[in-house]
């Protein structure tokens, strides 16, 4: 047998520390379990547990699955560094397997939750470490958990429906370039070719697609050059604070993608701040949490200049309806909530009113994006083939 130290809880303020025998960490869990208490941290006298080193790839999924059994562990009442025994023992993935075992060394060694969380900011957002921090000082840490999967959940989603909505049109244009390249590099040259031996004179479209054929043929690489070029001078241009605002507020104005980009950001921000504030956060530390979440470093900045009006007291919806980002509708419906102290049921509706239009907008723009390329398509196809047949009827009339 083996003494193990652990610091255990007895009740939700109450917090004992002792020493236990036992044959594994695992039995000694569950003999402090029996006697009513909650280990948080336990570990075999004299010997440190080792701090895990993390640099391997875990996936949103992954994250969203760890949760979501973490949660239905804790429901049914089983102590947290049980659950991570058990979801360490379950796991396929060799990754979220590391990563469990860290963590559970972290607690075992006298970390809250929150703060083993805090260790991986790539994998746990501040939205993340924040809510369990909530759900510990709260107590409700199972409830918590099954808010944060529901969240993650509607996240993964509405990802999923993106990927669905543009994949197709995405394959389409992909096979269009294949396509058009094709014809030019392969099959025109060896046409045209026929043509040039004959010292004809060519139609006009005959001679504008022999100079793009040959520029596509010998000029290929300086068209590469180029596209590199200005993808690493917009990388630079959007790697500055200023401009990237800039740039941001321009994507948001471009027809139908912009109206797209500007309802998901907003329905980020909402979700995070009803989900934060619903936990019992204060508004401005919701806030900041919620404005971190964003990608549009535009709205970011717009968000970001009520902050200290915000902490000097002032509500939400004056500043929305200073700032004017979002309808008069939608302030009025943060206003309500304000009044009726339902301001995170408000905010929630909000969300879910942007993500269904989100949605809806991706579906109706994915069908509009494909007859386009397909009618796109034709006209370059039937350009080729007419600049290919217009010497040819011209042959046959000189002949006849």
């Amino acid at each position: 047998m083996t003494k193990f130290v652990y610091k255990a809880k007895s009740d939700p303020v109450q917090v004992t520390e002792g020493a236990i025998d036992a044959g594994s960490e695992e039995e000694a869990v569950n003999k402090l379990s029996l006697i009513g208490y909650f280990p948080f941290s336990v570990t075999s006298e004299g010997i440190s547990a080792k701090e895990g080193i993390f640099h391997k790839k875990i996936s949103g999924k992954d994250i969203l699955n760890f949760t979501q059994q973490l949660s239905n562990l804790l429901e049914s009442r089983i102590n947290i560094i049980k659950a991570f025994y058990i979801i360490s023992g379950q796991t396929h993935n060799r990754n979220l397997k590391i990563l469990v075992e860290e963590l559970l060394q972290k607690i075992k060694q006298g970390s809250s939750f929150s703060e083993s969380l805090s260790s991986y900011p790539r994998l746990f957002s501040s939205f993340y470490v924040s809510m369990i921090r909530t759900g510990e000082a709260s107590g409700r840490l199972e409830e918590t958990l099954n808010k944060l999967a529901l969240f993650l959940n509607k996240k993964q989603d509405f990802k999923r429906s993106l990927i669905e909505a543009m994949i197709y049109p995405a394959f389409v244009i992909l096979v269009s370039i294949v396509t058009v390249f094709t014809l030019l590099t392969f099959v025109t040259p060896r046409i045209l070719g026929l043509f040039s031996e004959l010292n004809q004179n060519l139609p006009l479209p005959t001679k504008i697609l022999i100079f793009i054929s040959n520029a596509a043929i010998n000029y290929w690489w300086l068209l590469a050059s180029v596209l590199i070029s200005f993808a690493l001078v917009f990388k630079r241009i959007y790697g500055q604070e200023k401009e990237k605002i800039r740039l941001d507020q321009l994507f948001l104005k471009a027809p139908v993608i912009g109206s797209m980009i500007f309802k998901q950001q907003a329905a980020r921000v909402m979700n995070t701040l009803s989900i934060l504030i619903s936990s019992g956060l204060p508004l401005l530390e919701s806030l900041n949490i919620s404005i971190s979440s964003l990608q549009n470093a535009y709205l970011k900045n717009e968000f970001s200049k009520y902050k200290k009006e915000i902490a000097n007291g002032a509500s939400l919806s004056k500043c929305l309806e200073k700032s004017k980002i979002l309808s008069p509708f939608i302030t009025s419906i943060i206003v309500i909530g304000e009044e009726t102290g339902t301001l995170e049921k408000s905010l929630g509706r909000i969300g879910l009113k942007f993500e269904i239009e989100v949605e809806a907008a991706l579906k109706t723009f994915s069908k509009m994006l494909e007859p386009v390329i397909i009618l796109v398509m034709g006209i370059i196809v039937g350009f080729i083939v007419l600049s290919i047949l217009l010497p040819i009827f011209e042959i046959n009339a000189f002949v006849s």
